[in-house]
């Protein structure tokens, strides 16, 4: 999910009985069962899919279409579960119907960090994730903390905006959005975020058309804050998506330097370079990855290189649950595998005392310590260090001994993250 996206969470108990109000089992579910078909014929993305089924039903209003949406995701964030319990009351092979039935009279599901048995098969049920995936979790963290990671894999996601610092206050910001009567609050971690305490529609906030604040999650503005931008640097952003990083790291440099963006999809490029305009940045050129090579002559010369790079997302399951049917084991070491060679080839593009900057949206060691910590030895970079990650204003909490960002949404309110800042081990 891009990060111009607020996502789909967990229903509440009032909005399940707020959907039965609504007559659930009528109009909301036949459009629920046409979003899963289609879902279950070719697995995408399920944001995108939602997104272009309104686009072909422009007469659903903002209720039914909110309706449709979350009952949708939750079907599929809880649907592991509900297959293994029909299977236990002897249904061999639980079809869509079934498993929105279900869901429909057994929801909201509640989960914590004591799942029945120890087994990984029960404690994948439970949770409602893949057995795969829970065994590497129990395995990397330990069981005590892998079922808190897992409860919070289940928990609703925060909507977190990132305050324009090139056009307005944090804490103006904030008094104009509750002015505007919106509940926030300030995030604990980035100096620059917003929390929002309940969900509401922000397209058509004036303050949002004026650029005023993007949506961005607070790990990833931390993650951006690792960069350490300053004004009039060259700094290449290699796997820019959407471009949030890119546009919070032109924020830092005070709109003055240079920012070469770049993606493999020109797609995401063309909503970055909307945000762009709205948030009055003028120093990012975006560049498909194909064109790439107009901005040869900044070759060995950036002063910094932010990866961040194609992973398996598991650190975003709580906004994008579809992702966990989606993902297989098999998917793990060809993204590390990736990685590693998009830290060899985007070193190239560095001055000698320049910065590399690692970040996953993963929670898995194969994509995080054990991809940078491989190149590191094979390229002579190493790690920032604590102390001067701290320095760019990264909470001691979430630095690792080895000098790592790293979060997960069972310790604070943000995203599964990580990001290795590394240099030249002669130039520190």
């Amino acid at each position: 999910m891009s990060d111009t996206s607020v996502g789909h969470f967990s229903l509440s108990r009032g909005l399940c009985i707020a959907l039965n109000l609504m007559n659930i089992n009528g109009k909301v579910c036949d459009h629920v069962r046409s979003v899963l078909r289609t879902y279950d014929i070719e697995p995408k993305p399920l944001d995108r899919m939602i997104d272009g089924y309104f686009r072909h039903h422009r007469e659903l209003n903002s209720q039914m279409r909110r309706a449709i949406a979350d009952t949708a995701f939750n079907v599929i964030r809880w649907r592991l579960r509900i297959e293994g319990e029909l299977c236990k009351q002897g249904q061999k092979k639980p079809g869509r119907e079934q498993i929105i039935d279900y869901f429909l009279n057994n929801a909201p599901f509640e989960v914590n960090d004591a799942p029945p048995k120890d087994s990984p098969d029960v404690v994948a049920a439970y949770y409602s994730l893949p057995e795969w995936l829970v065994k590497r979790l129990m395995k990397q963290y330990g069981k005590e903390i892998a079922y808190r990671l897992m409860v919070a894999l289940k928990d609703e996601a925060p909507v977190t905006l990132r305050t324009n610092t090139l056009k307005t206050l944090r804490d103006d910001l904030l008094i104009t959005l509750e002015n505007a009567g919106y509940d926030v609050r300030p995030t604990e971690y980035s100096p620059y975020g917003i929390a929002m305490n309940a969900r509401a529609a922000l397209g058509a906030n004036e303050s949002y058309k004026r650029g005023l604040f993007d949506i961005q999650d607070e790990a990833s503005q931390l993650a951006s804050m690792a960069v350490g931008a300053r004004p009039s640097e060259t700094i290449l952003d290699a796997c820019a998506g959407a471009g949030g990083k890119s546009l919070m790291l032109a924020m830092m440099m005070g709109d003055r330097g240079t920012i070469i963006a770049s993606d493999v999809d020109p797609r995401k490029l063309n909503e970055l370079n909307k945000r762009a305009r709205r948030a009055g940045v003028e120093s990012i050129t975006s560049l498909a990855l194909d064109n790439l090579g107009q901005a040869k002559k900044y070759k060995g010369k950036c002063d910094a290189v932010l990866l961040d790079v194609p992973c398996s997302g598991t650190g975003t399951l709580r906004r994008s649950p579809d992702l966990a049917l989606r993902l297989s084991e098999s998917d793990v070491a060809p993204y590390a595998e990736k990685q590693g060679e998009l830290l060899r080839e985007y070193s190239t593009w560095l001055k000698g005392n320049g910065r590399l900057i690692y970040s996953t949206c993963s929670i898995l060691a194969e994509e995080n310590e054990n991809v940078v910590e491989d190149f590191m030895n094979e390229s002579g970079f190493s790690p920032l260090g604590k102390r001067r990650m701290n320095d760019l204003g990264i909470d001691e909490r979430l630095i690792t001994p080895e000098g790592y960002f790293k979060s997960l949404p069972s310790e604070s309110s943000m995203d599964g993250f990580f990001a290795c800042v590394m240099t030249k081990a002669e130039s520190q």
